[in-house]
């Protein structure tokens, strides 16, 4: 059984912000380990049917105040890039 093409189209946009947070934290250095997607109701509840997440180690050696300021800003990136990918090409 297939899903319709409407849900399909959400899903997608879901799966392209979790990636969103994978590769650009990956490419600031963090350890990343798998991307989780779970559809958990039919739609109706009040609330999003989904949740997705991103396994991201934040742990960094924070020795002075330089290594905090690079460390707040691909922190900053990291959580920008989900809804950057999130939103290209979805109307969801």
């Amino acid at each position: 059984m297939g899903l319709p093409e409407q849900e399909v189209d959400k899903y997608q946009a879901i799966g392209q912000h979790e990636a969103g947070h994978f590769f650009v934290a990956k490419a600031m250095g963090f350890r990343v380990e798998k991307i989780t997607l779970k559809f958990t109701g039919s739609g109706v509840e009040i609330g999003p049917p989904h949740e997705g997440a991103t396994n991201i180690h934040l742990y960094r050696n924070l020795p002075d105040i330089d290594q905090v300021s690079k460390y707040l800003r691909d922190r900053v990136l990291v959580l920008y890039a989900g809804a950057c990918t999130g939103s290209q090409g979805s109307s969801y």
